[in-house]
């Protein structure tokens, strides 16, 4: 027999006070249900530490913080209204790194050029010195000394995925205190995407 019976309250008193003061008043602002609301703090607050913090277990076993979390809802219930509100600190941050990539990108650019230059000029040394039988072990040196100053292309980085294939998770998560979050208003989405196809392979 289906059990039609309302669901209970979320637990929100067993939240932080300064995180349960925060759920009231988007719950008053947008009257979605406090167990989306709930949800949508916890998503952030784990993709905001999980690069930064572990959590160790009562039995002494170190754990990310990291969350699964799945919200079922209703068309209507809020849910993306939510989400744009609670993880909004979490889009800012990756906007603002979008700006500061595109920057970057600019200057890697002209030093790139400037670099390819160089590059050429003591190449076209080293030809006329070999044309003209001359040593060329200065140059080498020069060459190798100029190879070591490369400029490297600037990675942009970025927290909020919704779809991801499992070349571009791996090279996203390359480097010390890298970490993601796959974020999605629509399941499918996600749930579909190549990376999540290829978890326990």
């Amino acid at each position: 027999m289906n059990d039609y019976s309302p669901p209970r309250a979320y637990p929100i008193a067993a939240l932080y006070s300064v995180i349960r003061d925060a759920v009231l008043e988007v719950q008053r602002n947008l009257q979605a249900p406090d167990a989306l609301i709930a949800g949508s703090f916890l998503t952030a607050m784990s993709v905001a530490c999980q690069g930064d913090a572990d959590v160790v277990l009562p039995t002494g076993q170190v754990r990310p913080v990291s969350l699964d979390v799945l919200v079922i809802a209703d068309s209507g219930e809020r849910k993306t209204a939510t989400d744009s509100i609670v993880c909004a600190p979490i889009y800012a941050h990756d906007e603002e790194m979008a700006q500061k990539h595109n920057t970057a990108l600019l200057t890697y650019k002209a030093d790139r050029r400037f670099w390819e230059a160089q590059d050429a000029a003591i190449q076209r040394k080293i030809a006329k010195a070999l044309n003209r039988g001359e040593d060329i072990e200065h140059l080498r040196v020069e060459l190798i000394k100029h190879g070591e100053h490369e400029p490297s292309k600037p990675v942009r980085a970025r927290i909020v995925h919704q779809n991801i294939t499992e070349r571009p998770l791996m090279e996203a998560m390359q480097g010390n205190g890298k970490s993601i979050a796959i974020l999605s208003d629509e399941g499918e989405v996600v749930l579909k995407g190549g990376a999540m196809s290829k978890l326990g392979t």
